[in-house]
């Protein structure tokens, strides 16, 4: 994969990427010190605070924003000549014993491409910036209260395991839809094909059992597909809310019956929202 690699472009996008990440702790820790003015009663700096903190809002947006361009401007790149070379090779290497070579490379071309570029390139650069951000986040949270923060990894840990029970099942749902769209792709290729010989025999009628069934299939596998994707991320969620509760819960605990300081469990609860943005 490195030849289809501008590398210019590439460590541009590992900066950018790596700077946006930063993001969510500066969220947190901006969270964290409203509550903690509050909490003093210093008044006098929530105003010049809160304008500081609109402009570094602003910084982030930007920041991701050219990101997204750098990203794209990436994948446009590595597509443009992966796709060509692809093509290339899948024609000088074509024999007569391929069977479904027009219709296997073109589902490939259009559809396991795509799936590609989503799931590998685009989740590098989100990788990058998920790692800048649990890694800024986490420290800050460390450095704000050490046990509350455990408390909150502590009932994190459950939700961020419950996607592996859903791994299997999903990636077998992705292959069984890959396969049909295959499948209706030839079809379709078959039907276009012969368009003019079937119309001219009035036998359009003919292909229609076929046609329906390759639809019906590729959208049913699509459907089901969806459908798992929808209730794995609906099992995360219940889980992530009631663990929340339950971590905030721990946190009220300190700051009533240990004094603890209120920003700290802000934090922290902070932290473990905007984590649950990962999954």
């Amino acid at each position: 994969m490195k030849k289809y690699i501008n590398r210019s472009y590439f460590c541009l996008a590992i900066i950018f990427s790596l700077l946006a990440g930063l993001e969510i702790p500066f969220n947190t820790i901006t969270y964290s010190y409203i509550f903690y003015l509050i909490s003093k009663k210093s008044v006098s700096l929530i105003i010049p605070s809160v304008t500081l903190i609109i402009l570094g809002y602003a910084v982030f947006a930007v920041l991701g924003y050219t990101k997204s361009v750098i990203v794209n401007k990436n994948i446009y790149l590595i597509n443009s000549k992966l796709k060509e070379n692809f093509l290339i090779s899948k024609m000088a290497n074509v024999t007569e014993e391929q069977e479904n070579f027009e219709s296997g490379n073109l589902s490939f071309f259009l559809n396991d491409l795509k799936l590609l570029e989503d799931n590998y390139w685009r989740q590098i650069f989100a990788l990058l910036g998920s790692i800048v951000m649990t890694i800024g986040t986490l420290t800050y949270a460390l450095y704000s209260n050490v046990y509350i923060t455990i408390i909150f990894l502590l009932f994190m840990i459950i939700p961020t395991l419950a996607p592996k029970l859903f791994t299997k099942s999903i990636q077998a749902k992705t292959d069984t839809w890959s396969q049909n769209n295959q499948i209706l792709s030839s079809t379709v290729k078959d039907l276009l094909h012969g368009a003019l010989l079937l119309r001219r025999y009035n036998v359009t009628g003919g292909f229609s059992k076929r046609m329906n069934r390759s639809i019906s299939e590729m959208e049913s596998s699509n459907a089901s597909l969806k459908n798992q994707i929808a209730l794995s991320n609906s099992v995360i969620g219940m889980l992530f809310l009631h663990l929340f509760v339950l971590a905030y819960w721990f946190g009220d605990l300190f700051y009533h019956y240990w004094k603890d300081n209120l920003s700290s469990i802000c934090g922290n609860s902070i932290f473990i929202i905007l984590d649950f943005k990962r999954f």
